[in-house]
């Protein structure tokens, strides 16, 4: 039986949480007592070093503000072009200089982040390492978030201009929001038409739309606890929670006259697996460990996902449940090994060129599928070294970012922004500006992206639009992986 959509209340917090109230409450304290500390030590002893002035209202409702300020009360003005937009600009990516305004509500203008947020990473954040937990290589989530992001960004390739699409693109996704919570692939309410080029399938798909959307912003860092969009997060998660068919097999989004139920299934679980990454919501753990359960019933003997559970299938709906698996390693909940170990044979019977290129439904390599299985052979812990990758890498990249296929730019900008290299350096300027400059600039679809594809008229404005956001924000949705490896036992 197929339980129905029921929406009463936003994503609960769980109990308990006046505890988190009380240890905010003390973090800020202490943050204000250390830095007036800091301004008093800078005073006393006559050193340089720099020291930050705070201006807050506890019993407002506002966020404080933070201003790095030199010993002589000069504010630091940092003049790079590659670093983020700062917080007090407005944003119009029409312009030569995209910018960034403190406005919260959706239906305005935004802030990029949270100023609290920021102090917070720079304090919880010293190392990037990553690990090898459950026979996967993770990596940390905290470059998505506050200065870690506006670092990120400036080291790893990107710029003001790519912020601003991603902040445009999130912006026109939170204006597509349904009053349910979801989204859909059919631009109909809210838009009502007034964007072009939804997508053509009669099957709405949303719960592949509603994961899309909100791995958008988990993406950049906005989770249902932080961030300008917390309540669209909060109630896209809800949606999910609402809609997930709970039965022996676990927990699942596969609707039986659904078109595309496993793609669907692994979008939307790996958008619950993350925000509980990022949160630990309590609330979300139960629901994400149901899904992972379903992954595994669902699964075919040769270790792939078909459309449907239990059939054969292809390398792209397996990296859906290999991901979402991945985050749920992450997020310590019990994942079948056998799982793993048996996609491992699938990916062995798809691969060409000894696993240096990877074909669809069989060893026939293709570009797109080449960048899915090597990043899959990455997260499960092939070293960089191995030559296999490089020339997979060379092959996947050699025609350049696709002028339309969303699909295999997003693959592929992960697959070489993890090698770093001359790879990365030649693909990453001619990636990004593309997608900066393709960018809808005006009406209705300002923010927006769309390109004429077979499976872009699938997916339509909103799918291409989320992939195209998801690949600007490359630059810290992920900590590189070949960082400093450590390796970490996961108990079954």
């Amino acid at each position: 039986m197929t339980s129905q959509p029921h929406f009463e209340k936003p994503l609960k917090i769980p109990s308990g949480s006046f505890v988190p109230f009380l240890a905010s409450l003390i973090v800020h304290l202490l943050l204000v007592l250390l830095l007036a500390i800091v301004v008093i030590g800078a005073d006393g002893f006559g050193t340089s070093a720099t020291v930050m002035r705070v201006e807050w209202d506890p019993a407002s409702e506002t966020n404080p503000t933070f201003e790095v300020v030199s010993p002589n009360n000069e504010v630091s003005v940092e003049t790079s072009t590659s670093v983020a937009p700062s917080l007090d600009q407005t944003l119009d990516i029409r312009s030569a200089e995209p910018t960034l305004s403190s406005e919260i509500d959706p239906t305005t203008k935004l802030s990029v982040s949270n100023p609290v947020a920021e102090l917070l990473s720079q304090i919880q954040s010293s190392t990037s390492t990553s690990s090898i937990k459950g026979a996967f290589t993770t990596t940390s989530l905290t470059s998505r978030s506050g200065s870690n992001r506006k670092q990120a960004v400036a080291d790893r390739g990107g710029n003001a201009q790519s912020e601003a699409a991603v902040e445009a693109a999130l912006l026109w996704i939170a204006h597509h929001q349904n009053l349910d919570g979801g989204w859909n692939l059919h631009l109909d309410a809210p838009c009502n038409g007034q964007c072009r080029h939804s997508s053509t399938h009669s099957d709405p798909q949303r719960a592949a739309a509603t994961g899309l959307s909100l791995l958008a912003f988990l993406g950049a860092g906005y989770s249902h606890r932080e961030g300008p969009y917390k309540k669209v997060v909060n109630d896209g998660l809800y949606f999910l929670m609402q809609i997930m068919i709970k039965d022996k097999r676990g927990g699942h989004f596969h609707q039986p006259l659904a078109s595309f139920s496993m793609y669907e299934h692994g979008i939307a679980t790996l958008a619950l697996c993350e925000a509980y990454q990022m949160t630990e919501d309590a609330t979300l753990r139960p629901f994400c460990e149901d899904a992972i359960h379903f992954i595994y019933a669902a699964q075919h003997t040769d270790g792939s996902w078909g459309y449907d559970p239990k059939t054969p299938g292809d390398l792209s709906i397996a990296c859906w449940q290999m991901m979402a698996v991945k985050s749920a390693i992450a997020g310590k909940i019990q994942v079948p090994m056998d799982s793993i170990r048996v996609f491992d044979k699938f990916l062995d019977s798809q691969q060409a060129e000894n696993g240096a290129q990877y074909g669809y439904r069989s060893a026939k390599p293709k570009p797109s599928t080449t960048s899915m299985g090597l990043l899959m052979r990455m997260y499960r812990g092939w070293p960089k070294t191995d030559g296999r990758i490089m020339r997979g890498a060379e092959y996947a990249s050699r025609g350049g970012p696709s002028p339309n296929d969303v699909y295999l730019n997003y693959y592929t900008t992960q697959l070489l922004f993890h090698l770093e290299g001359p790879l990365w350096e030649n693909w990453n300027p001619r990636m990004r500006d593309f997608l900066i400059r393709e960018q809808a600039k005006e009406g209705h679809e300002l923010g927006s992206w769309y390109f004429e594809h077979p499976l872009n008229q699938i997916g339509g404005r909103l799918y291409t639009t989320a992939m195209s956001c998801m690949t600007l924000e490359v630059y810290y949705r992920h900590m590189p992986i070949y960082g400093p490896i450590q390796f970490e036992p996961f108990e079954l």
